[in-house]
């Protein structure tokens, strides 16, 4: 055949580009088609676990409080947890010690979490007030505002003090304590009793001389006249030697005449 045959007779297309369309455009709705199914989950899963995750891993919080920094850091650590200082404060607890901890101690958080700690700074320190000459009440009083609290009481014979009010108190006035300290207090149950002495025998100025030794005075002086006895003695006294009497007792003496 010759070139011009040739010309007006095209040789027939080869059938492999079809072909290929045909398998491209199928390979697309099988994909298309798989998706649909897989989102609806109708296909089964092959290498696909449907398990869920695993959870993150508990710890229990240990019980931290009353325990030094270090010796609270050694516990969380072990127990792969973060010791987290977060505040200071006064506290029952010793200063230096953890007061408070969060989480609670029992109760449970992730591993590696942190556990916050107030540092306790000791008690509250609290000046003990100044209660001498105070009466009894107003002092208890003053100990409550304080938040302090009123121990024992307790009674001692004074000269100078009005009976009921406070001569000191145990601490003493200008101690530091803590809250809700007790505080014990002496107080004046006004002038002691003291034993008289024996004047009955003595010249009347020897007389009169230990009685303003031993802290009384001689009151009413009665002379008589009695032969049997030395002059200027003293013959008879009131109150009676050895009575129990208050201080500065006045004493009546009868004298002889000299």
């Amino acid at each position: 055949m010759s070139d011009e045959e040739d010309f007006f007779h095209p040789r027939a297309k080869s059938p492999v580009p079809a072909a290929l369309a045909t398998s491209v455009v199928t390979t697309l709705v099988l994909l298309v088609g798989f998706k649909v199914l897989d989102d609806r989950g109708l296909l089964p899963s092959f290498g696909k676990s449907n398990a869920a995750p695993p959870p993150a891993a508990v710890i229990d919080v240990p019980d931290i409080v009353g325990t030094r920094i270090e010796q609270a850091r050694a516990m969380l650590n072990g127990q792969d947890l973060l010791l987290v200082l977060s505040s200071r404060q006064n506290s029952s607890q010793p200063a230096g010690t953890i007061a408070e901890q969060n989480p609670l101690a029992g109760s449970q958080t992730r591993k590696g979490a942190a556990v916050q700690a107030v540092l306790s700074t000791g008690p509250k320190q609290i000046v003990v007030p100044d209660l001498s000459g105070q009466r009894v009440d107003e002092a208890h009083r003053q100990l409550a505002a304080r938040d302090l609290r009123t121990g024992q009481t307790k009674e001692t014979p004074n000269d100078t003090a009005p009976v009921g009010t406070v001569l000191q108190s145990a601490p003493p006035s200008g101690s530091a304590v803590a809250a809700q300290a007790i505080v014990d207090l002496v107080v004046s149950a006004g002038p002691g009793t003291k034993t008289m002495p024996k004047f009955v025998g003595l010249r009347f100025r020897a007389a009169k001389e230990l009685a303003e030794k031993e802290g009384f005075k001689v009151g009413k002086v009665r002379h008589v006249d009695d032969g049997d006895h030395l002059g200027g003695s003293v013959l008879e006294q009131t109150p009676a030697a050895n009575a129990p009497v208050a201080p500065g007792t006045a004493i009546d003496l009868t004298v002889n005449a000299d």
